[in-house]
């Protein structure tokens, strides 16, 4: 049997899998989750490596019957060197992942994706309706904030592999908020979990982001111009995703969206009642996906099965 390894490398966690080439069903997934290690800029390849080799020890599976490693990852990232670049999230600005990987697996394919990118394709194999697949955004709004695009029928992926870097682009030109890339104004800096920990501090409070979604829902002042705020400039990203890609669907997920009653409503009156203040394209469909905290996983897998089907969605 053929098998296929899947890894989402998030600011907070890392999950690696294993599943048939054959079978790719979301039952047939084994999973291992940890906190992301950043104590070095070596830790997190170790981690990997030593996450893989748990899987294929505890489920018997022999290296030779590895297909491929397929990684989506919090980027910036080079897909062809396997090297993370600028990363706001990951502990260090510079990490090597593939070059590690291939010398402990030399034999096994080892393809790198950017996690929004790999979110799209998770989305578009695992959920997305027919009508949807063609043209369709995977948002993710978790510590940081990032997309992926595909546009009639490709995926949308840039010289580097990082196309659709929503989350730095700068929504507010004149904000004094810093962004944890070093720049200012930008959308993750109001809407992200990064950016909200920061604007929860600068008001003297020592919430957590749950606690910020808490406290705006039980009427608190302060937390509800924080979240007013965030929703604010969601709309904001959202409507230029729109107005750049067109889309027929955009989907919805991380970590902050665990609190989605005050912030999805928000978005969808923001777009009825002010459309053209947002954006001048039609308003697309705009949902939670259903796909949870694996749709990390999940992109990475579809990546594998695309690559070894030569599916156009890559071309």
């Amino acid at each position: 049997m053929q098998y296929l390894v899947g890894v989402d490398i998030g600011g907070t966690h890392i999950r690696t899998c294993i599943t048939s080439f054959e079978n790719m069903n979301k039952e047939t997934i084994i999973k291992l989750k940890e906190r992301t290690l950043k104590t070095d800029e070596s830790a997190l390849s170790r981690q990997i490596i030593r996450m893989i080799r748990s899987l294929l020890s505890q489920n018997m599976i022999q290296v030779t019957e590895l297909v491929s490693i397929n990684i989506a990852t919090a980027g910036p990232l080079d897909v062809k060197t396997g090297v993370i670049f600028n990363n706001a999230n990951l502990g260090h600005r510079t990490i090597r992942i593939k070059g590690p990987i291939k010398q402990a697996f030399p034999s096994v394919e080892c393809n790198m994706i950017n996690d929004a990118n790999g979110a799209v394709l998770g989305v578009h194999f695992y959920e997305a309706t027919d009508d949807e697949k063609d043209n369709l955004v995977y948002i993710t709004m978790s510590t940081g904030i990032g997309a992926g695009v595909i546009v009639n029928g490709h995926l949308l992926r840039g010289k580097d592999g990082n196309a659709a870097e929503a989350g730095h682009g700068m929504i507010n030109p004149i904000s004094p908020v810093e962004c944890s890339c070093g720049a200012s104004g930008c959308w993750e800096s109001f809407s992200a979990g990064s950016g909200l920990s920061k604007q929860i501090s600068a008001v003297g409070k020592k919430w957590t982001t749950k606690e910020l979604y808490e406290n705006a829902r039980k009427g608190n002042t302060m937390a509800q111009k924080i979240v007013d705020q965030a929703n604010f400039y969601n709309t904001v990203g959202i409507g230029l995703i729109n107005n750049f890609y067109d889309p027929e669907a955009i989907y919805i997920g991380g970590a902050i969206t665990n609190d989605a009653d005050l912030i999805l409503p928000v978005i969808l009156e923001n777009f009825e009642k002010q459309t053209i203040k947002f954006t001048i394209n039609r308003v697309p469909s705009i949902k939670l996906t259903k796909l949870g905290d694996e749709i990390g996983l999940l992109g990475a897998l579809a990546l594998g099965k695309y690559i070894l089907d030569k599916d156009k969605i890559l071309l």
